[in-house]
This record gives C-alpha cells, structure tokens and sequence, in this order.
C-alpha cells in the first residue's frame, strides 16, 4: 500500500481563528514600528546605524579562508538561485495535494517579501559597503537585505507548512531550529561578505518575518470567512409576515 502523506492540521475553532488573527496583526505592527525605526537610523545615520562601521570593520578584521569559504556557501544556499526551485516545487506539491491554501500562504510570504525589498530599495537607496571590502558580488541598494529577507519569508513559511504534516512535537521543534538557524547564517554572511550593513540584514529579516505573519494569518483566516459565507447562505430565511398569518 503506498504512502500517503499525513493529513495536516486543518481549520481551527472561529474563536481560535480570531485570536490568532488578532495576535498576528498586533506582530505585524510591532514588527513594522521595528522596521520604521531601523529605516529612520538609517536616513539620519544615527541609533543601531551608527554602529553598522564599527561592526562593518570588525568583521574584516577577522576573517580567514576558511570562514571565507563557508559563508560564500551559506550565502548561495540563501540565494534565490536555490530559494526559487524550492518554493515554486512546494507550491505546485501543494496544489496537486489539494491544499491551495498552503500553497497561497507560501505564495504570499515570498513573493510579499521580494517585492517589499525590490521597492524599498529603490525608495532608500542606500549604498553598500566600501567595494575594497567586499569578497562577494553585489549589486543595487543595500537596505533592506534582500537574501535576508527572503530567506527568513521562505524558510518560515516552509516550515510552518512543514509542521502542519507533522504530529512529533521533538520534530516540529526540529524544524523550526532548522529553518531560524538557516535564516540567521544567511544574514550572517551578508555582513561577513561585506556586502551589507547589519542594519540592512536586521531589516530584511523583519521584512521576511512580518510576511510570515501575514501569510500564516491569511492563510487561518480565510476558511472562516468561507464558512462565515456558508452559514448564512444555508440559514432559513425569514418567514414573510403574509406567510406567518396565513394570507395566500
């Protein structure tokens, strides 16, 4: 008998669907005051953005080959070059599986991130580090981090729809360590390549995180919309008061 997938966890009570919806909005607004907040350091050159030279020049300092060589490959793992096939692969998996629903919520997560990058960058347009520092190519606007984001977009989303297929508690954790620990040495080695200021990754990850959010609300909130819809289209319709009296 082949294999089938585990079914995953499906439409939660309306009240929890609520809840949870109202938790990711407030996330969502933490996250952006977070976001509004590194962006204006940035313009005025002055908060965490003042420390992005000194964090900047720290790192040059202390490279070797070896680290060299590992964040070029953690870098490339992070790139859309990988992302993309993976994402794409999973949407379709989804949909042949009949689970549009997760194949839109990693829809909107990545493709959310990629274009709130694409025009911040050109709203910003801040410069990259010093091109004498740099052991990596790069191209455009620094901030927000665009590996960054994206990795932290496609590696929550993919794990959260990972763990709606798994029941193993030690496995779930498993893979949200899996997926925070890739999202972090992707940003790492942004700045370890010099191609980015740490504020510029600290962004791109808000960025791809708060699409997480979004996504995984959307994503809850629109079965309970449907059967929000549902209820009232099959509720009886009111009697007529010449129907109630008996009127022909």
């Amino acid at each position: 008998m082949p294999l089938m997938p585990a079914p995953y966890d499906q439409r939660p009570a309306p009240s929890g669907t609520r809840r949870r919806v109202a938790l990711a909005a407030l996330g969502i607004a933490a996250l952006g005051l977070a976001f509004a907040a590194i962006l204006d350091a940035v313009r005025e050159g002055d908060g965490i953005a003042a420390f992005d030279p000194r964090i900047h020049r720290w790192v040059v300092d202390h490279r070797s080959a070896n680290l060299d060589h590992f964040f070029r490959g953690v870098t490339w793992a992070g790139s859309m070059t990988v992302l993309l096939p993976v994402i794409l692969g999973t949407i379709a998996w989804l949909l042949w599986r009949r689970h549009p629903d997760l194949a839109l919520a990693v829809a909107i997560a990545t493709g959310g991130s990629l274009l709130t990058v694409a025009i911040m960058k050109a709203v910003v347009g801040r410069s990259r580090p010093p091109v004498a520092d740099r052991i990596a190519n790069a191209y455009g606007a620094a901030f927000p981090s665009g590996h960054s984001a994206n990795v932290v977009a496609a590696c929550g989303i993919l794990a959260w729809v990972a763990t709606r297929f798994v029941h193993r508690t030690w496995l779930r954790v498993v893979i949200w360590v899996a997926a925070v620990l890739t999202a972090l040495l992707v940003g790492v080695s942004r700045v370890y390549l010099g191609v980015h200021w740490p504020s510029d990754v600290l962004s791109g990850w808000i960025v791809g995180a708060a699409w997480v959010v979004a996504a995984i609300a959307i994503t809850e909130l629109i079965p309970a919309l449907d059967d929000r819809r549902r209820t009232r289209r099959d509720a009886p319709r009111a009697t007529r008061p010449d129907q109630a009296s008996g009127e022909m």
